[in-house]
């Protein structure tokens, strides 16, 4: 295999691995610890208008499957 496309499929590999609680839990502990005052400032516009997206795909889906 190519080099690239060996260390694509190599990150690939990493990325699709899903954490566990513990995992997940431990990896936000070392980001906040990373620059802390960045996660106390209030979210931007655009993180907001993306919040609201994603919540109103979220209760699209639900009405859809809960027929």
């Amino acid at each position: 295999m190519i080099a690239g496309h060996e260390l694509a499929a190599r990150a690939s590999r990493t990325a699709a691995a899903v954490l566990t609680p513990e995992e997940a839990f431990d990896a936000a502990q070392d980001l906040w610890s990373l620059c802390p005052e960045r996660l106390r400032e209030p979210p931007d516009a655009v993180r907001v208008r993306e919040v609201e997206q994603a919540r109103s795909a979220w209760r699209k889906l639900k009405q859809r499957f809960a027929r």
